[in-house]
């Protein structure tokens, strides 16, 4: 058992390899959020064994932050994120993956992690956004520069390909799609072997789930696109000449024969995509294989991880789905309808004596008084196992009627789903027979046994029912084969039951080829280094998304306020996404896209100002060369008013006779004249 603190300390837990970045963290939180008390426990030993084996850990250390760094053991770690990520206990908790590359984010997004980070140097969001996921009422946050704009997205929420047949896809995901509709799909399939991203929903669930999704489709494959062609009347027509009409005509008849040629192209390209599909799948159908059976265990001390026995949950022939804790509404019944369902009761008693558990139960059969004939006795007058005895005694009609309430429970749960009558098994049962249990609960299918949970009762029941299983199966087959040879000897002469079941290839849970993305429109309000804030007319759940623009980067959605998921505001969602997946260099990048944003307007009033500054400057020279032009002509004005008073003058007196000093001015005595008057100008 790994080291920590059980008490009030707030545990952080880091699973990997990078001491160093570890201990680059824990500063972190002990400075800037000094009123807890903060443990930190470094996981790196035996992660290449039976990891689950960790989940023990977990649920003794009950952490506030989990880390699971990728860059070593990432396999294995995706076993315990996947038993983490379902198990109500860890509802709350921070669920963080660790990348030393962007491009290696996107193989974590199916587990139910909440942030994916890429490491760096910059340690802001490692702390805030857990901090924001397990204790928002704490988290810290920066006062970054923020940049309110409206910029159009496409917001890509991600899903996975359980299984792919020859015409359609298995797809598992958190979108709400509606059945007949048409969507674009983000594939990873080589587009020499489907060229279309466009499929139609066939049909939708919300229950017979594998991965950490709420949704499941069988989405039909367009295979290659349609060609786009126009109708006939959409088609360019004339009202003018019977030239130009002619003309029109011999326009229409060629485009036809085009959209007949692209029809009959497209015809061919479809059927030779199809066969070429269709052989692609079954060439792989041997490659995935199939478990045809679920089984839920529900143990609150997860006893068969501790066992020797125990082989990796993923290892098994059928699909092994533990829990420690069950939702409210005990939900998970639904999403992943098991064949069977274990549970182990009384499950909150760790048995180190099972011995004196058997004692106390045998007394409590027999309705054995708890008091002792004559005086009781002190406990320090009673050994270790007395005082066990006891206690166990005393505890056994409470846990009793809590069992009670849970097998109740369950038992509704599973009666409300249709067509779904699993195996009920009640381990640790010595209270009552399994047919007084049917009787209260009216559920045939409920069993009792009295041995503890172990894996090799749990593989036994397995086997069993597998057994079974697969020989109902192969009966009806039987039968709906020879219904078909009746019905069409020639066809079906050759058949077997092999060649009526459906082929299909189950997608490695680990391979990048089952990841797709779809999308819908959303537009950015307002963003910062860290986190944006996001409008759409989509209901969307909380969880991470991915986005293109500005540039490619992961979002995680988090509730606006406490309850609730996002904020209505006429007749828009807005929704607030905590930033990740990015590098450092996106950082950068991101932050001079933010500042360019932010200080934009503060530039335009700069610019605006500029522009207003220069045009008065403008304008005021203007002014001035107008008044400097209007006084220049009042003063030749002046001169000449000047001039012609003095001829005047001259003629007047040589008509009276009067004797004149005749000044007659040179050519040259002219010229310094006017020479004079421009000066003077």
């Amino acid at each position: 058992m790994v080291a920590g603190n059980k008490g009030s300390a707030k545990n952080i837990i880091f699973f990997g390899d990078d001491e160093s970045f570890y201990e680059s963290l824990k500063p972190r939180f002990v400075e800037n959020y000094e009123q807890f008390q903060w443990e930190f426990i470094y996981i790196k030993e035996d992660l290449n064994e039976h990891v689950q084996v960790k989940l023990l850990d977990l649920i003794e250390l009950k952490p506030v932050i989990i880390y699971f760094d990728f860059s070593c053991y990432s396999d294995r770690l995706k076993n315990l994120i996947e038993m983490v990520t379902k198990d109500s206990r860890f509802k709350g908790v921070a669920k963080v993956g660790l990348c030393e590359k962007k491009e290696s984010c996107v193989k974590y997004t199916g587990l139910g992690l909440e942030l994916i980070y890429v490491k760096g140097a910059e340690l802001h969001d490692f702390v805030f956004g857990p901090l924001t996921v397990a204790m928002p009422d704490v988290a810290q946050k920066k006062q970054f520069a923020t940049a309110k704009c409206e910029e159009s997205i496409s917001l890509n929420s991600y899903g996975k390909i359980g299984f792919l047949t020859a015409s359609y896809a298995h797809v598992e995901g958190n979108m709400i799609l509606e059945q007949g509709a048409r969507l674009y799909l983000h594939h990873n399939l080589d587009k020499s072997i489907l060229p279309s991203s466009n499929f139609t929903v066939k049909v939708n669930y919300n229950y017979d789930l594998h991965y950490h999704f709420d949704y499941s489709y069988d989405l039909e494959f367009h295979y290659v696109d349609e060609p786009n062609l126009e109708d006939d009347n959409e088609l360019m027509h004339s009202d003018g000449s019977d030239e130009e009409a002619m003309a029109q005509a011999e326009k229409l008849e060629e485009e036809r024969a085009r959209r007949q040629e692209e029809i009959e192209s497209f015809d061919h390209r479809l059927k030779q995509t199809k066969k070429k599909f269709k052989e692609w799948v079954w060439d792989k159908v041997d490659l995935g294989k199939e478990k045809k059976l679920k089984v839920m265990v529900y143990d609150p001390k997860m006893r068969i991880l501790g066992e020797e026995e125990c082989q990796p949950l993923d290892s098994y022939p059928f699909s092994l789905r533990c829990f420690s804790k069950l939702s409210d509404d005990l939900d998970e019944i639904k999403k992943i309808r098991p064949g069977i369902i274990a549970i182990q009761l009384m499950g909150e008693i760790e048995f180190e004596n099972r011995e004196i558990f058997l004692n106390a139960i045998e007394a409590y059969k027999n309705k054995e008084s708890m008091e002792q004939t004559g005086p009781p006795k002190a406990e320090w007058q009673m050994s270790e196992d007395e005082v066990e005895l006891e206690r166990l005694k005393k505890n056994l009609p409470e846990l009793e009627a809590d069992d009670g309430e849970l097998v109740k429970r369950l038992i509704e749960k599973v009666k409300s789903i249709d067509n779904y009558s699993p195996i009920v098994v009640l381990l640790n049962s010595h209270l009552q027979s399994a047919a007084a249990l049917q009787q209260t609960y009216q559920y045939s299918m409920l069993m009792t046994n009295d041995s503890e949970i172990s894996t090799v009762l749990i593989e036994s029941m397995a086997t069993m029912f597998l057994k079974k299983q697969q020989e109902k199966y192969e009966t009806l087959m039987e039968q709906k084969l020879n219904q078909l040879k009746q019905k069409d000897p020639k066809k079906y002469q050759r058949f077997t039951i092999h060649d009526l079941k459906e082929k299909r290839y189950y997608v490695n849970k680990n391979d990048t080829l089952g990841i797709v993305r779809y999308g819908v429109p959303g537009m950015i309000v307002k963003m910062n280094e860290s986190e944006l804030v996001i409008s759409s007319d989509s209901e969307l759940k909380l969880g991470i998304y991915q986005i293109e623009e500005p540039f490619p980067m992961f979002l995680t959605f988090v509730p606006v306020e406490k309850g609730k998921p996002f904020v209505k505001e006429r007749g828009t969602n807005f929704y607030r996404g905590l930033i990740n997946g990015i590098s450092e260099e996106d950082k950068k990048e991101l932050r001079r896209y933010v500042n360019e944003v932010f200080f934009a307007p503060l530039e335009q009033q700069k610019a605006k100002e500029l522009e207003d500054f220069q045009s008065l400057n403008e304008l005021k020279l203007q002014e001035r060369i107008e008044e400097e032009k209007r006084l220049e002509e009042e003063r030749l004005a002046e001169l000449n008013v000047e001039e012609e008073d003095e001829n005047e003058e001259g003629e007047v007196t040589n008509l009276e006779g009067e004797e004149t000093e005749s000044v007659e001015a040179s050519g040259e005595e002219a010229e310094n004249q006017i020479d004079d008057i421009d000066e003077a100008s």
